[in-house]
Order: structure tokens, then sequence, then C-alpha cells
């Protein structure tokens, strides 16, 4: 049985002094209602003192600007950034995509997506859930959401090579990573790829100031592709009395529950002030409660990586509960301040001023999808043969906008902008590719640098031996010619080579990059 979040939070700050919250507690929250739609019927397989093992890092300080937002009833942006889970099961929250394109130069895949488009708002992904409670709450017209999701995309390819500008809007309330740890370097123990983000983040918002920050490490049920008998047992919750009892067993294996990247993570979140929460602890919580972990695991998940309707719902829960304990925790630190001082504020932060170096960056391309021809991109082609631009790979609803080709010796010769801003400080420049790579089809293909710059050949292989597709970028260092031209070109080929006995290639964005140094202000 639900305990209501209030219990939840006397329970953990031993508050014996009844407060009122503005939050619905989660028993009484009935998201199909709110989304004025019929969902599937769900009920909730956990309690808000299971959901306190989700936590990893908390700070309800930094909700304070946003808290105060909605309760001056003003309208809320909540843009967040992630991988599949949160591009295809993330949801949407906009009465119309005109509002977000008011708001960012470029939608991202997910809005490609039916659960985004204009029919069939609202959606029911777990960020627009969230969204839901809060317009229940805080009712405005212009409340907004911003998904930008991509499927496999990971904290070190948001930070290294992805134009965060372009899809960020710089007043944005509060910031969602929701983060696959095995994505990124497992051996990432110190977090370096989400504070380089971090620090690119800053750049992006105009006061260089981070808005509240909620980091989302979710978990991948099995450490390897999932068997095809795994994923029959997920889908079929009725076997879970015969043959399928024992497939989970040893699941969630614990070895997952702390990798080295989602500690790093949790130490740059301390750090700077964020919040951070961990799927993995909560999933071998709710597995060691003495529950068929066969039935668990099929209520919330839809294959081994992906939440089903329930699993959406567990994570929204996540969320409004630490909003709910941040309205908790400003309230009494108001009522502390009214009482303990008449004549001001108390003491002032004591500031800093700090110097970062960050990457500066240009794009060309289509890194976060949404358009309908190839006229719509910034990406400038000056000659190709044997190329093509293609919207989607074997399906209509698998969008990955690119130029495609599959065939040795197609060539393509695109044109890179090297001006740069005079807050340069440092002499070397880098040119980029983003590329598809995948385990099937794939080929090679060489880049080279034909004219306005100078670079070593690359060979960039698009074949790889995990069972998926994703997006890569390869880097190499260019040198301007003595002419200092402002345009590099450079050319790509597809080769004879090929590991996969094919020669696909697929180019989805290119980008020029160097650093430069900017500050700002840190609070202690």
């Amino acid at each position: 049985m639900s305990v209501c979040i209030v219990y939840a939070i006397l329970l953990v700050m031993n508050i014996a002094t009844e407060v009122v919250l503005s939050v619905m507690p989660l028993e009484k929250l009935n998201y199909s209602v709110l989304a004025n739609r019929e969902l599937p019927p769900m009920q909730r397989i956990w309690t808000d003192t299971d959901l306190s093992h989700a936590w990893a890092v908390l700070n309800y300080d930094q909700m304070r600007p946003f808290i105060t937002k909605l309760e001056n009833g003003e309208p809320i942006a909540i843009s967040a950034l992630g991988d599949s889970i949160l591009k295809d099961y993330g949801g949407c929250y906009h009465t119309s995509l005109s509002g977000i394109q008011q708001v960012v130069e470029q939608l991202g895949p997910a809005y490609m997506n039916p659960r985004c488009s204009e029919s069939s708002y609202p959606s029911d992904g777990w960020l627009s859930r969230f969204m839901y409670m809060i317009n229940h709450t805080w009712p405005h017209g212009d409340h907004l959401l911003i998904n930008h999701g991509i499927s496999a995309m990971s904290f070190h390819a948001f930070a290294h090579g992805s134009c965060l500008e372009r899809y960020i809007p710089p007043k944005t309330d509060l910031l969602i990573l929701e983060h696959l740890p095995y994505l990124d370097d497992e051996s990432d123990a110190s977090g370096q790829s989400l504070a380089l983000l971090l620090n690119r983040l800053r750049f992006v918002f105009h006061d260089q100031i981070l808005p509240p920050v909620i980091v989302l490490n979710m978990h991948r049920l099995t450490s390897s592709k999932p068997t095809t008998w795994i994923l029959n047992c997920l889908r079929n919750i009725s076997s879970c009395g015969g043959s399928c009892s024992k497939q989970f067993l040893s699941l969630p294996h614990t070895s997952c529950n702390r990798s080295d990247a989602e500690i790093g993570a949790n130490k740059i979140s301390e750090q700077y002030g964020l919040a951070s929460f961990s799927f993995n602890s909560l999933l071998i919580h709710l597995a060691s409660q003495n529950r068929s972990r066969c039935e668990l695991f099929s209520t919330l998940f839809m294959d081994a990586l992906h939440p089903s309707s329930s699993g959406s719902m567990l994570f929204a829960d996540v969320l409004v509960q630490y909003l709910n304990l941040s309205l908790q925790h400003n309230y009494h630190q108001q009522n502390h301040t009214l009482s303990s001082s008449s004549t001001g504020s108390g003491a002032e932060a004591m500031k800093h001023i700090v110097t970062l170096r960050v990457p500066y960056m240009k794009c060309y391309g289509y890194s976060t999808g949404y358009t309908s021809n190839a006229s719509h991109s910034n990406m400038r082609v000056r000659r190709m043969e044997g190329w093509v631009f293609s919207e989607s790979d074997m399906s209509a609803q698998n969008i990955k906008p690119g130029w495609l080709a599959k065939q040795p010796g197609a060539v393509i010769e695109i044109e890179i902008d090297l001006n740069i801003s005079s807050q340069v400080v440092n002499d070397t420049l880098l040119a980029g590719i983003t590329y598809l790579a995948s385990y099937q089809h794939m080929g090679k293909f060489s880049v080279v640098c034909l004219s306005g710059c100078q670079c070593n050949v690359s060979v960039i292989d698009g074949h790889i031996i995990q069972k998926h597709s994703v997006p890569l970028f390869h880097e190499f260092i260019i040198t301007r010619t003595p002419h200092n031209t402002a345009v590099c070109v450079v050319q790509a080929l597809v080769l004879n080579s090929t590991r996969s006995g094919e020669h696909k290639a697929k180019i989805t964005q290119v980008f020029f990059k160097t650093w430069i140094e900017t500050e700002y202000a840190h609070f202690n």
C-alpha cells in the first residue's frame, strides 16, 4: 500500500509539525486523469519509502528559483538531454510545435515520433507525466518541455561532438540529464564527461549560471545484449509462473549497481550542487523485497533497457518526490530565515570568478534530426557523387537524417567555415565528422582536406561488433593554408575495404572545434 509523500517527508526529515504541500501525494496522483486521456491501467508496486533507494545526491537548495517561478504563476521550461530512453519514452509537453521552435534553433528527433506530433498531444512519456503534475498544481498554458534525446548518445558525445546552443534554450528553468552509464567510458570514475558537458552548458545560458540540474542514472537490465528468451519473457508477464520464472534470478546484476561512470557522475553532481538518482539501486532494492523478479521486470520494462508504462510512472514518481522534498525544504528554510532575522536575509554567499576553457564549435548537418529535406540543412555540400540525402534508416520510424552512400568510390565534398571567435585561446583547430556506426552493412570511408586547410588522411570504419547502431564522431587536427582562407573543404570517399562485406556509409554532421576562455560566477 502506497504511503503518501507527506508521511515520507516527515519520516525522512524527522519533522513533527504539520506542513501544507502544494503537490498531490503519489497515492492520489493519477497521471491518466491529468493527461485527460486513456492510459493503460497501472498499479504502483512500490511505496514512497522504496523510492528513497534511488537517492544518490540530493540538493534541495538548487530548486529554489524553479519553485519560486512556479509559485509566482510564471511558465517554466524544462530541457532534457539523453538517449533513446528520453527520445522514445520521455514524451513531450507543448500546445504546438511552433511554441518550441520559437525558443530553439532546431528540433530533435523526438519530435518526429508520433508521441510528440501535433495530433497525438498530449503524450504519455515519463517526463510528460511530470509536466502534467506540474501543470495540475501550477496551471499555465505556456509550460514547455524540450526533449532532446538521441539514440545511444552519451555524456561524452554531447560534451565533445554536439552544438548544444542549437537545441537548448538559454532560458531553461530545469535541466534533466538522462544518463546510461554503459554508453560512457566505464573507467570514467572522475566524471570528466559530465563536468565538461556542464561547463559547455554554462556557456549556453546567457548568465552562465546553471539552472537546477537533475541527473538520472538509468539501468540496463542485462550486462550484454539480452537473449531472445529473456525478451520474450519480458513481453509476456503471464509466462512468469512457468519457465520464465528462472530467467531473472541473477538480475539485475549487482556488479552493475555502481559502475565507475555512475560513480563519476555522482561525484560531479555533488561537486556542482546537482541532484543525482540511481535506478540501478532502486531496482536492486525492489528485487530484494520478496517479489517475483520476472513479474517485477516484466512490469517495469519493455525490453532490457526501455520502460513500460509502469516503468515510466516509476521515473515520474521519483521526480515528483524530489520536487516535493524540495518544496518541504524550502518551506522550512524560508520560515527559518524569517524567524531568525528581522533586518535582512542573512549572510550572502561568497562569490568567486572562475575561468573555464570550453570547446567552441560550429556544427553543420543533422546532429539533432527533425527536418523534411536536405535543403533545410546548413551542411555546405560542394560536390556529391554516389551520395544521397536520406531521412531514415530501414523504416519511417527510425529517423536518422544524413548523407548516405552504399558503393565504393562514392565521393562527397563539404565546406567548413573557419571563422572563429575573438575569445579563442588555443591555436589547435579540429574538424570532425559524425557518422553512423552499426554491427551490420557498414563499410569504410576516407577523409582528406582538399583546400583551405591541411590534415592527415583519416580512415573511418563504420562497422562495430556491439549489436546496435549509434552515432560516433571522428576528430582530426587541421591547419590553415598560407592563403588564410576562411573555408576548409574536406572530402569523404567510400573505400573498397570492408569488414562487414558491405559498403554503407552515412554522415550526419561535420563540425569545427577550438577552445575559448569564459568566466562564470561560482558561489560557495
